[in-house]
């Protein structure tokens, strides 16, 4: 079982329970390489993900998300697609983006926010090769690489204002090479 983790901002008390373990929902009609691999591991490696990503919000003064399955489904999905066509990007060989994916999924990408609408989904991808750590110290690097990154911080922390209030987790194993491929999905 994984033990809760300081904060690392002590002044400021975060305390986050480790979310409950979801039963993951494999895409419709997709097949997987039997090199590719989504088990235990990469389930938790979304949770902790999951987890890093709250802390880093409540940190920063923003509400944390709440964990929307079916975002991580399409998440899930294109990080497979990733490690299986090899292609690292956000927009897949079928030219279909974040959005796009979203809208094949059915999900709702339209949010009234009072003054506007905002469509879409937003996305943050790392790709991590031949690190040897735990699930716990694999969602720490990637979350810290994110962070260090302006782009990805700020889908992140939403900096835009974009007003975001879910977040789905994907990851999926490339076996032959040792690459983890991670996809946050934000709405």
């Amino acid at each position: 079982m994984l033990q809760p983790l300081p904060t690392f901002k002590p002044h400021i008390p975060v305390i986050i329970p480790l979310p409950t373990l979801i039963p993951r929902t494999p895409a419709t009609g997709s097949t997987i390489s039997s090199t590719i691999i989504v088990d235990d591991k990469t389930e938790q490696i979304e949770k902790r993900i999951f987890y890093y990503t709250n802390i880093e919000r409540v940190n920063a003064g923003k509400p944390a998300l709440i964990w929307d399955e079916q975002l991580s489904v399409i998440g899930r999905e294109h990080c497979i697609d990733m490690a299986t066509t090899g292609l690292f990007d956000h927009i897949n060989f079928d030219g279909e983006t974040p959005t796009d994916r979203a809208i094949r999924h059915g999900y709702q990408v339209k949010k009234d926010l009072g003054t506007y609408v905002r469509v879409g989904v937003g996305e943050n991808i790392a790709k991590l090769s031949n690190y040897p750590g735990t699930s716990d110290e694999v969602a720490r690097f990637i979350v810290d690489a994110w962070m260090n990154s302006p782009g990805h911080r700020a889908n992140l922390l939403d900096s835009n204002e974009q007003q975001l209030t879910l977040i789905g987790v994907g990851v999926a194993y490339d076996q032959p090479t040792a690459t983890y491929y991670a996809a946050q999905e934000f709405f």
